[in-house]
C-alpha cells in the first residue's frame, strides 16, 4: 500500500495536516460507534423504536459478537481502490478491488444469498464475470428514501 507522507509544516486550508488527519480519524471512530450502536434499529422509523423499546437510556443490543457491516467495510474498499488504481477509480476497478480483498462468504458484508443480499449478489456477479455497472452520479432526490443509497464518505 502506498501512503503519502505529509510535512506538518504545510498548511492546508489553514490547518496542519496532522490536525486534519486527527479530525478524519475522530470522525471515522464516531461513524464506527454510530454503526454499531444503531445496528439493532437500522431502517426503523422513530415510532417503531419508541414502541419497541420505550425511552432508551443505553445500548439496546449485544456487542459480544462481531458482525460484518458494509457501512464500515465499504469505505475501506473504496480507499483501497483509490490506493491501488487512482483517486477516481472506475466501477470496474472497484469491482476488481472487491474481488481481490473480500474473502468468500467471510466478513465484509451480509452473505444473505443471491438475490437477497445486494452485496452478495454483486460479489457473485463480479465473480461470474458480469461487469460492475458504470458509476452512478449523485442524485439528491434519492436521499432519505428509507434505504441505503451507495455513497462514499469523503469528497
Amino acid at each position: 500500500m502506498r501512503f503519502v507522507v505529509y510535512n506538518d509544516d504545510k498548511n492546508a486550508g489553514g490547518r496542519k495536516m496532522s490536525e486534519r488527519l486527527n479530525r478524519c480519524y475522530a470522525g471515522w471512530l464516531g461513524k464506527l460507534a454510530g454503526i454499531r450502536m444503531g445496528a439493532p434499529g437500522e431502517g426503523w422509523e422513530y415510532a417503531k423504536i419508541k414502541e419497541t423499546y420505550g425511552e432508551l437510556n443505553g445500548y439496546i443490543g449485544d456487542l459480544s459478537h462481531f458482525r460484518a457491516d458494509d457501512d464500515s467495510n465499504g469505505p475501506l474498499i473504496f480507499i483501497r481502490a483509490m490506493n491501488d488504481f487512482s483517486i477516481d477509480p472506475t466501477s470496474e476497478e472497484i469491482g476488481k478491488t472487491w474481488l481481490n480483498y473480500t474473502s468468500w462468504q467471510h466478513g465484509m458484508f451480509w452473505w444473505g444469498g443471491y438475490g437477497v443480499s445486494t452485496e452478495h449478489t454483486a460479489y457473485m456477479n463480479l465473480a461470474a464475470g458480469i461487469p460492475a455497472p458504470p458509476k452512478r452520479q449523485h442524485r439528491p432526490e434519492r436521499q432519505n428514501r428509507g434505504r441505503a443509497d451507495r455513497r462514499t464518505d469523503f469528497h
